[in-house]
């Protein structure tokens, strides 16, 4: 019986967090610690499972970094539409969003003086796959901010996302209501990339096949993901740096320095060794569903594109 009722609990955890934590978040956007010297941001991206957990936690130990985890809730008091998979209007977003608002810019700065001064850092670094799809409105927030992508194989990603979907089961919202644990409430995450993808012309032929599979709808989510940091990239080639997932993986005693000096950090030996000890691939994809010649297509001639990125290490 108390085994049947955790899920439950759990959910209305994570209900009243939701409900507290914006509120919390709000204030502190009201709140002027506009006086700390504060670095520009850096923000981990790239398609979900990628490796930006990993690369984010090496991040983490750096004593002079505040780090953020996806924090949904902290971009939804900028923006309600940045929080992809619990919008609750139930239409398709432009997951490329509007351009910013002075005041959104204004409140988004006061949020990171906050906490960055309650945790006695100098440096916010977040790691968050959603913000790939907005990278021109991240950056319009704070044009002095930091990029860094890492990119990983695209037939890994969507079988990952495929696995990981399946491993996780349902995702509940709150105690009444659940949703998919990689698409969202109502598949509006994928919804959203539909529309995102048809609005702006690219892979319209992909995402209007008839039946897709999940790991042909991961591929395609991959690719609409690479190509808006691609397209970041050639607009803004000093503000990205590029980090290979296979690269940082098989050699990151070589990887990691190379990302430090490429970003002007301060290296730390703690970090490195922890880098040493604890990075490396946790499964091995060696094969792969089935997917449709028109889908493979566009994920070969991406790779070549991919090829052409300049990365550290």
């Amino acid at each position: 019986m108390f085994t049947s009722v955790m899920p439950d609990i759990e959910a209305a955890g994570r209900l009243l967090k939701r409900l507290g934590y914006p509120i919390y978040l709000k204030y502190l956007a009201i709140k002027d610690r506009t006086d700390m010297n504060l670095r520009a941001p850096v923000f981990i991206v790239g398609a979900g499972r990628s490796g930006t957990t990993i690369l984010g936690k090496c991040f983490s130990i750096l004593p002079y970094v505040c780090y953020l985890y996806e924090e949904r809730e902290l971009w939804s008091t900028i923006d309600p539409c940045t929080y992809i998979q619990r919008y609750m209007d139930g239409k398709p977003l432009d997951l490329a969003l509007p351009p910013v608002q002075s005041q959104q810019q204004h409140r988004m700065e006061r949020i990171w003086h906050s906490i960055t001064a309650y945790h006695n850092r100098s440096l916010i670094v977040e790691k968050n796959p959603d913000n790939s799809f907005r990278l021109e409105w991240l950056h319009s927030l704070n044009p002095l901010s930091q990029i860094v992508w890492i990119i990983r194989d695209g037939r890994e990603v969507a079988q990952s996302v495929v696995r990981h979907s399946l491993k996780s089961g349902t995702y509940r919202l709150s105690p009444f209501r659940a949703c998919h644990p990689w698409w969202g409430e109502g598949e509006i995450k994928w919804k959203s990339i539909v529309h995102s993808c048809q609005k702006h012309d690219i892979y319209c032929g992909l995402v209007n096949l008839d039946e897709l599979t999940e790991f042909e709808k991961a591929l395609i989510e991959w690719l609409f993901a690479t190509e808006r940091c691609l397209h970041f990239r050639n607009a803004h080639p000093d503000t990205v740096v590029a980090i290979r997932y296979e690269e940082f993986i098989t050699q990151p005693d070589k990887t990691w320095p190379a990302l430090m000096d490429s970003l002007g950090f301060e290296r730390n030996e703690n970090v490195e060794k922890y880098v040493r000890h604890n990075v490396r691939k946790q499964t091995e994809y060696t094969e792969f569903p089935e997917c449709r010649e028109m889908i493979l297509a566009a994920y070969q001639k991406m790779c070549c594109r991919l090829d052409e990125v300049v990365t550290v290490g």
